[in-house]
């Protein structure tokens, strides 16, 4: 017989978590292994530390190491059917940077510009920073989408998350 899966997933943590925005004010390990479920990024790193592809298929660094080039991939859409455009990534990582709630926007502090299609993301830095690959691993450098948080606003956006993982949020109780 085929194995059965699970429809939904259940999270029981240790202490609630005060958002679901990976950028909101007081992310911190109650946040994260939730957020990581919903919202994903350009890459992850592998077990053996190794940098692997998520939603870019691939990538350059420009001879300076200023700039990297990623290629998305094709047909990502938003746990709401809404496709994943240039216009996102732009507004999240330019959001990682600079919302100043956030307690991690450190970790995007090297970005100097973005700029997007919805083919490729490329990413300016404002010098070289040899472990930049490694931090865009991380749970804030996720996209996610700008018309969703334009529609119900910064004090909703995390209790209602939306993201390209592989789980969404039906309800949180």
């Amino acid at each position: 017989a085929a194995p059965k899966y699970a429809d939904q997933i259940v999270v029981g943590k240790l202490s609630e978590p005060l958002t679901l925005d990976p950028n909101g004010a007081g992310v911190g390990g109650a946040e994260v292994g939730v957020t990581q479920q919903v919202y994903e990024g350009l890459v992850t790193v592998g077990p053996d530390g190794n940098i692997l592809p998520v939603l870019a298929t691939d990538w350059t660094i420009s001879p300076d190491g200023m700039t990297y080039t990623f290629n998305l991939r094709q047909g990502v859409k938003f746990s709401d059917g809404t496709p994943v455009t240039g216009d996102d990534w732009v507004w999240s990582l330019y959001r990682a940077r600079d919302y100043e709630e956030s307690s991690y926007r450190f970790i995007a502090e090297m970005i100097d510009t973005v700029e997007a299609t919805d083919s490729q993301v490329v990413i300016k830095l404002k010098e070289p920073a040899a472990p930049f690959l490694y931090d865009l691993a991380n749970f804030n450098m996720v996209v996610g989408s700008k018309k969703h948080w334009e529609s119900v606003g910064d004090a909703e956006f995390g209790a209602q998350p939306l993201g390209t993982g592989p789980y969404m949020l039906e309800n949180w109780n």
